[in-house]
């Protein structure tokens, strides 16, 4: 389970961006009540930046806010250590474990930048392209103690994940736009009253994405309350073919260099395809791998 970080996350964020009373008020022995530090969050309004790009409204919370930047906002990050993030339900092992280098493959901050570059930085830039920031700050820790803190800028985001800033608004876009045709088959046929819940799985020749599409007539009001797979459900495969001048790509490209970007054409097509016997048993292993969270 992941608890450990994501409970751990959420108390972090609070402890580095509330004044210290305001955040001792919400601690256990403040409140009386184990779950104190929730129900205080619960109780604040976040703040979000919403992003409309075609027919799709995105909405990102805001962490942070200082007037320097040139967006003036940024995300703030906690990240565990790499022992405790590979062995989360024996954590308590490996407290032990603390950054004290700069350089290295263990103990240092340069091991858990490359990890974070190759596991993170994708979700990072989505979250800071959707909210308009202008980047994230890494808190490490290893659950006990704070090693220190990185501002990382979105455009150096960019450079590590895609090759420049240019090919990194090329490919939220792309996205956005293959996202919204996704959606359009996926509720062509689906009531409004009905609530639909889409689960998406790498195909077993890696070349296709697969999706399935489950609909619910009856939306739980507990947040909580995980929505069971549905009786029914649909499957497409998701076919993306990118072309650079005329040219089809193996996959987009992860380094396009900005004077390049400005003399190619790039084109994006994706192809989707209703499958007519739908196995249950890919289903279910799709869903087993979602960890049965609602979307």
């Amino acid at each position: 389970s992941d608890s450990i970080l994501s409970q751990l996350g959420h108390t972090l964020e609070r402890f580095l961006t509330e004044h210290p009373e305001d955040f001792n008020k919400m601690l256990a022995s403040a409140t009386g009540t184990a779950d104190g530090l929730e129900e205080a969050v619960s109780a604040q309004e976040g703040v979000f930046h919403y992003t409309q790009c075609g027919d799709l409204l995105l909405r990102s919370q805001i962490d942070c806010m200082d007037p320097r930047l040139p967006r003036r906002t940024f995300d703030l990050k906690t990240r565990a250590v790499m022992p405790i993030r590979m062995d989360l339900m024996n954590y308590q092992k490996h407290l032990g474990y603390r950054l004290d280098r700069q350089h290295g493959m263990f103990g240092s901050f340069e091991r858990e930048l490359y990890d974070m570059s190759r596991s993170a930085f994708l979700k990072y830039n989505l979250q800071a392209r959707i909210g308009n920031m202008d980047g994230i700050v890494v808190a490490y820790h290893n659950t006990v103690e704070l090693f220190g803190f990185q501002y990382l800028p979105r455009e150096w985001i960019d450079e590590c994940v895609f090759g420049s800033a240019e090919a990194g608004d090329l490919a939220f876009h792309l996205l956005l736009q293959s996202y919204s045709h996704v959606l359009k088959v996926a509720l062509a046929d689906v009531p409004k009253e009905d609530t639909v819940r889409l689960t998406f799985t790498l195909a077993k020749d890696y070349q296709r994405l697969s999706m399935f599409v489950e609909r619910f007539q009856d939306y739980p009001t507990d947040r909580k309350y995980i929505l069971p797979s549905a009786n029914l459900f649909q499957q497409y495969d998701l076919q993306f073919v990118t072309k650079a001048n005329g040219v089809r790509l193996d996959s987009f490209p992860g380094a396009v260099a900005t004077d390049c970007m400005h003399s190619t054409q790039f084109d994006c097509q994706l192809a989707i395809t209703q499958v007519k016997d739908p196995q249950r048993a890919d289903f279910g292993a799709a869903r087993a791998k979602a960890g049965g969270e609602m979307h």
